[in-house]
């Protein structure tokens, strides 16, 4: 089996690695073309020389892990149970959930329920309307509308999680949760608004106007300090210093 360093997509439900600074947890999410907005292995380029323990996670079914990633994991209940039985093996200090668009809004539910100590979403979705009527309507315009369908028919869909402002409305008492999107992308603009207020969120807007905002924030060199273990509690301010020089 491939390691995370070598992979362009998730290739496997699971992937887990234990780091020789096994002290950080990265738990990543990937999205529903199974990356995290590049090639894996690209995205985890600036955590290799820290050597963090990792897990990769991948969705097959396409419906924002509600499906679980395999049979023996096939919901979120059982899919959260597991990575604690994980952290609990690998004993980290510190335990960061991260994903992209769908995977940011896996990312948001898991370091909710598992206590993380931060989350890290790019443009994630924040609310999944699968009511009937969106469901005929997104056919023809909605992104991932087959998606949408699969998960308005699946039993193992938790609804009380389809609204994350409703999930995070009473905060978990520890985890802070970075929304990165783009400015000038109203879509994401509009997912991180729902959030924006509720307690430990940080939203985090920069000069793009690309879904694919962790692509972007890798090719401005600020990727790596987002996953620098080191950075956490001052994101917002070196997000400032990097993009906003003259401010």
């Amino acid at each position: 089996m491939k390691r995370i360093d070598q992979l362009r997509k998730a290739e496997s439900a699971v992937l887990v690695e234990k780091g020789h600074d096994d002290s950080v947890l990265l738990i990543a999410f990937t999205g529903f073309i199974h990356r995290l907005s590049m090639r894996v292995y690209e995205f985890f380029e600036a955590t290799k020389d820290a050597g963090y323990s990792r897990i990769l996670l991948r969705d097959k079914h396409k419906v924002w892990y509600h499906r679980g990633i395999d049979r023996q994991r096939p919901n979120y209940p059982s899919l959260i149970k597991y990575l604690n039985s994980e952290i609990e093996q690998l004993q980290p200090k510190k335990v960061i959930c991260l994903g992209t668009s769908a995977g940011g809004y896996a990312a948001i539910v898991a370091g909710h329920h598992l206590r993380a100590d931060y989350v890290h979403a790019f443009a994630p979705d924040t609310l999944l309307d699968v009511s009937l009527g969106s469901c005929i309507k997104g056919i023809w315009s909605a992104r991932y509308s087959w998606s949408r369908w699969k998960l308005f028919f699946s039993r193992s869909a938790q609804q009380g999680f389809f609204n994350l402002a409703n999930l995070l409305d009473k905060h978990n008492g520890k985890t802070i949760y970075y929304i990165h999107h783009c400015a000038s992308a109203q879509r994401d603009v509009e997912c991180a608004a729902r959030l924006e207020h509720l307690p430990g969120v940080v939203s985090m807007p920069y000069p793009c106007s690309t879904h694919s905002v962790a692509f972007f924030l890798a090719q401005q060199g600020f990727l790596p300090k987002i996953l620098d273990a080191g950075n956490q509690d001052q994101i917002a301010e070196l997000a400032k210093a990097h993009f906003c020089k003259d401010c």
